[in-house]
């Protein structure tokens, strides 16, 4: 721990994230006008399937994936902090198991009525596997428990989310399953509690098809 003129710099010597080792440090400045605070960190190939087990019973996701994650905010509570919230988190892995849903077989349902119910919604339109790490996690998880039978295996998946003054920017978030690409973009307004996010089914060029 570093202390200069009442600001705090923390530089963990053996900062584990789950199951593995991570790098980074944290800075606090609580007697600033407004308070402001930065976190940094990285951890490669940690286990998903720990992240869930901090508030889930079930085990949603399987697999490792790497972390980047670079926030900074002000202010004296939550709302403030929200107001000022920048930043980025980058969540990318390969080879993951999602359980409880099939994509593929939610996508294909999708191209042949071209509706979603609003289960359909909540678990592909959400990022798959991607928006349920990066948003209210407990919650949206809790949708995709439907199936305990069903299981959908993802080949890679990116997750690339950028926030600014409390906006929330899908600048790179898609996966691929054995059958299915998928791709977001679009943003989400965390103080106004909302969100605009575009969905697209694309094919082996990348283009969108749906």
């Amino acid at each position: 721990v570093n202390v200069e003129k009442g600001v705090f710099k923390i530089t963990p010597i053996n900062s584990q994230f789950f199951d593995k080792i991570g790098q980074g440090h944290y800075l606090l400045a609580p007697f600033e006008t407004p308070p402001y605070y930065r976190i940094t960190y990285n951890v490669e190939q940690f286990d998903v399937a720990s992240l869930f087990e901090s508030f889930l019973e079930d085990t949603v996701l399987t697999g490792r994936m790497d972390l980047n994650l670079d926030m900074h905010f002000s202010g004296h509570n939550w709302l403030e902090m929200r107001q000022t919230l920048d930043g980025h988190i980058h969540l990318e892995g390969e080879d993951l198991t999602l359980y409880g849903l099939d994509l593929d077989k939610v996508i294909e349902r999708f191209k042949r009525s071209q509706r979603f119910t609003f289960t359909d919604l909540g678990a592909v339109v959400l990022m798959g596997p991607a928006g349920i790490l990066v948003t209210k996690g407990s919650q949206y998880a809790s949708i995709l428990i439907l199936n305990p039978g069903e299981e959908s295996h993802v080949l890679k998946l990116s997750s690339d989310w950028q926030f600014d003054d409390g906006l929330v920017n899908l600048k790179d978030v898609a996966f691929t399953t054995e059958k299915n690409r998928m791709a977001a973009k679009g943003l989400i307004n965390l103080v106004a509690d909302t969100l605009g996010v575009q969905v697209a089914l694309l094919n082996e060029e990348g283009c969108s098809i749906y």
